[in-house]
């Protein structure tokens, strides 16, 4: 057979040929090397993500959307909670509407007490308001308040008592009593 001979070229070719086939296993294990630093990587980037995203769940929680208090919402780093939009789309401005009825507190022609108010200090020209003339009433104007509470402490003395017995009884506890109504 032609070409078969074990000449010097087919010596060099054969070292060719193992040269090159310990270059593609070496290049291999490079390979085998190069996955497993891939297969880490993707590993460590998955748990950064995961990370991520808890951190900004907790950075997007405002009063708004969780159970923090508003006074939470200004801290730097936070979202504002977003403006809530008025339920069915109307632009209504707040307080009464055109076309309400009106409300007011009437003028009561028998107050209670009338307090008169007289200018005081001096007069531009430098005479004292004191003994100045009264021209009348020139303005009136009623304040309606509601009486202040008081709170009332009573004390309740549960006594002890012996039967004939011999046995100790104590009285139980009250129960509230209804509250009283204002005089």
């Amino acid at each position: 057979m032609p070409g078969t001979a074990d000449g010097p070229e087919a010596a060099e070719l054969r070292a060719e040929n193992a040269r090159l086939r310990e270059a593609v296993e070496q290049l291999g294990l490079l390979n085998e090397d190069k996955d497993a630093v891939i297969a880490g990587l993707r590993a460590q980037l998955a748990e950064q993500a995961g990370l991520i995203a808890r951190l900004e769940r907790l950075i997007s929680r405002n009063s708004g959307n969780s159970s923090m208090p508003p006074s939470s919402d200004d801290q730097p780093g936070r979202k504002p909670p977003q403006p809530r939009q008025r339920q069915g789309g109307t632009k209504r401005r707040p307080g009464k509407q055109p076309g309400a009825p009106g409300a007011y507190l009437p003028w009561n022609d028998h107050p209670d007490d009338t307090i008169p108010h007289f200018p005081e200090g001096t007069c531009g020209c430098g005479r004292n308001l004191a003994g100045a003339r009264d021209l009348g009433v020139r303005y009136s104007h009623q304040v309606t308040d509601l009486p202040e509470a008081h709170a009332e402490t009573i004390q309740h003395d549960r006594h002890e008592v012996q039967c004939a017995c011999g046995r100790p009884h104590v009285a139980g506890p009250r129960r509230k009593p209804r509250a009283r109504r204002a005089p």
